[in-house]
């Protein structure tokens, strides 16, 4: 029994230790966020939040634009 069980549940491992950094890492966020601007804000706070959060935006269309492609596409090919 623990021979069949044991690659059944072997890949979720990963997947629960990764579910735990994420949860760590949304309730520390804005700790995690201000480390991270001393880390390479070089002393000029407002410039460095005003690129990050520009960035943010950026990767965000970015990831929409390619989550609606596929869907896009389909429609031009009338599917």
């Amino acid at each position: 029994m623990g021979n069949l069980l044991l690659p059944l549940i072997s890949p979720f491992a990963p997947a629960g230790l990764v579910v735990v950094l994420v949860i760590f890492m949304l309730l520390e966020r804005e700790d995690l966020r201000d480390r991270f601007i001393r880390l390479i804000g070089l002393g000029d706070l407002h410039r460095t939040t005003a690129a990050l959060q520009d960035a943010g935006k950026r990767a965000g269309r970015y990831l929409t634009a390619k989550c609606l492609s596929p869907v896009d596409q389909r429609d031009r090919l009338g599917q």
